[in-house]
């Protein structure tokens, strides 16, 4: 039994830079994974602070594995430390190609709409009103993982903003107009796109981390 914990202190240590390292979508994997569990990778704190659940998670893990891992083979391996600083460098480096490359063959198949996919993670709005009502500008990561160019609107889910900003749904009716993109063949792109809405209450400004936005095939 004592053999294995060797094993499983350098596999701790592995997996840890893996769940660390940075996934296609320009977010952690670990981020990646715990979100598909439907557990949020960010747990608000206050409302000027935050705490990075899947980054605390990871460095626990990466400590405890690689100083146990030093500890269990320096009598026998002295290079245990480089060789290990090594393992984790090349799995930093190569997580990002790898999670490309498997992406794109999951998705192989995929057609129309079911090929896009909105990496809200690494987007965001910023918004102002004025007399003319607010505007929100949004920068958005958009990957087309087909082979063909793929034509989509997008618009903001008004219902999910704060409140502090719109009127209420049947005030605002059709809420503004949707905004046509073009994806390139196999791309991932940081779009940028602008919308108007009245103002809910008084002057407004600020941005809005993530933001809910719907996605359909035009």
């Amino acid at each position: 039994m004592r053999k294995y914990k060797g094993r499983a202190y350098v596999t701790l240590t592995l997996l840890a830079i893996f769940f660390l390292s940075p996934h296609y979508y320009g977010i952690s994997v670990g981020d990646y994974l715990i979100q598909k569990i439907g557990v949020p990778p960010w747990i608000k704190l206050s409302e000027t602070s935050r705490l990075h659940l899947s980054v605390l998670i990871g460095i626990i893990i990466l400590i405890v594995g690689f100083i146990c891992a030093v500890q269990y083979y320096k009598k026998t391996d002295p290079k245990i430390t480089r060789k290990l600083l090594m393992a984790c460098v090349i799995i930093a480096l190569v997580t990002p190609l790898a999670s490309e490359q498997l992406l794109y063959l999951f998705n192989s198949r995929a057609a129309g709409i079911h090929s896009v996919h909105y990496v809200k993670e690494n987007s965001r709005c910023q918004y102002h009103s004025d007399v003319g009502g607010l505007q929100l500008d949004c920068s958005l990561m958009i990957v087309n993982f087909s082979g063909k160019q793929q034509r989509i609107t997008v618009k903001p889910n008004w219902d999910s903003f704060p409140d502090s900003l719109w009127y209420s749904s049947r005030e605002l009716g059709e809420k503004g107009e949707a905004e046509e993109l073009f994806l390139g063949p196999r791309s991932k792109m940081v779009h940028t796109v602008q919308y108007c809405a009245p103002v809910g209450q008084g002057v407004l400004w600020g941005s809005i981390e993530a933001p809910d936005m719907i996605i359909e095939e035009e």
